[in-house]
């Protein structure tokens, strides 16, 4: 069993992922399909991807990461990649290795993975 002082060290390590919850009109939202389909191909896999890329980079002031229901069928797990001021891009059978391509190429590069998308 964990301490007061675990738990409090766990959530103060952990403050970032309360951070990125914060919807904020401007950030860029990274939109993870976790409905039945997505659960079952690995989304919660692809989010944590998303989570820690974002994390990593120090991004998380300006990137929302959060799930949805996508009705992503045949394609999951589907992320949708929606830049303010751009059209959205979705992204199908995503995986933790493609998360960080798309973090690098297309959150912070600025283009997207065109091989990734439906």
């Amino acid at each position: 069993m964990k301490t007061p002082a675990d738990l409090a060290e766990i959530r103060a390590s952990k403050h970032y992922l309360v951070a990125m919850r914060h919807d904020n009109a401007d950030a860029v939202k990274i939109i993870v399909g976790m409905g039945t389909p997505g659960i079952t191909n690995g989304a919660r896999e692809v989010m944590a991807a998303f989570v820690e890329a974002v994390h990593d980079q120090h991004l998380y002031d300006n990137v929302v990461v959060y799930p949805a229901d996508l009705g992503e069928a045949g394609k999951a797990p589907v992320v949708v990649v929606d830049i303010p001021g751009e059209a959205k891009v979705t992204y199908v059978d995503m995986s933790p290795e493609k998360a960080l391509k798309v973090v690098n190429q297309h959150i912070v590069g600025k283009k997207a993975v065109a091989e990734y998308t439906k």
